[in-house]
């Protein structure tokens, strides 16, 4: 039966407070410790500030010049600066194409190389896969200040800064992907006789899930295969990347669309 803070009286809150301290204060040592953390922690902000010259002086002085530039933004006018306003966005829009553009080219081979199954070697995809952590956990203006002091100002800066930033984004998306890949395709190639480049180019490439979602080939009804002459090929034609059938060995097909 539980007990109410009314019907206690002195002499079990007395009792109480004997069978468990802790529940009523701290500690001497625990009172010590929270005591040196807030005095340091106090210190640090002074020695901060006093290191920052962050003086009253100079916020009231900040605060009335930034009321100054928030009247001046209103009503919004470009002025005479209009087509070099204009100028400035269609750069940017071409800065972020651009640099989107070469990360998608560069982060493909870097995928497969961070992807379990076309590198099963755990020593080499460790440092690939953490390389792609590295690439996007860095904030693209670091990137940006980082090639203005290597190749100077300019959009050129901007786009090797969002290219690098982008590449470790769609790195990792596209290794994700190609481990998704259903393991009855990659199985049909390799029975046909398809050595580890024909499977990552019929089995694994074909049949990425990231690739099936756009390509306009997979989705067809109607394939039209074409008699493959060479050397052993694996058999995987473009209808069925979105099945779980695999070729057999003596089929020798390969898709109109490669």
């Amino acid at each position: 039966m539980g007990l109410s803070a009314a019907s206690i009286d002195a002499a079990q809150l007395a009792s109480l407070r004997e069978r468990f301290p802790r529940a009523f204060s701290r500690t001497p040592r625990e009172r010590a410790i929270l005591i040196a953390c807030l005095v340091g922690l106090s210190a640090f902000i002074v020695f901060c500030l006093v290191r920052f010259d962050a003086s009253p002086a100079r916020i009231v002085n900040g605060m009335e010049r930034f009321g100054k530039i928030a009247g001046a933004l209103f009503p919004p006018t470009p002025g005479e600066a209009f087509w070099d306003l204009v100028k400035a966005m269609l750069e940017s829009v071409g800065m972020a194409f651009l640099g989107t553009l070469i990360a998608a080219v560069v982060a493909v081979p870097l995928g497969f190389l961070g992807a379990r199954n076309v590198l099963p070697i755990q020593l080499l995809r460790f440092p690939i896969r953490r390389s792609f952590d590295f690439l996007r956990g860095v904030d693209a203006l670091v990137w940006a200040l980082v090639y203005v002091r290597a190749v100077g100002l300019g959009p050129l800066a901007g786009v090797l800064a969002i290219a690098t930033t982008d590449v470790g984004i769609f790195a990792k998306l596209f290794a994700e992907a190609i481990e998704n890949v259903e393991r009855k395709q990659v199985e049909g190639v390799r029975a046909a006789g398809g050595n580890a480049v024909k499977t990552v180019r019929f089995g694994i490439r074909r049949c990425c899930p990231s690739c099936c979602r756009t390509c306009s080939t997979c989705s067809s009804p109607t394939p039209a295969p074409l008699p493959y002459s060479g050397s052993s090929a694996p058999a995987v034609s473009a209808s069925r990347c979105r099945t779980a059938s695999a070729p057999t060995a003596g089929t020798k097909w390969a898709s109109s669309s490669l």
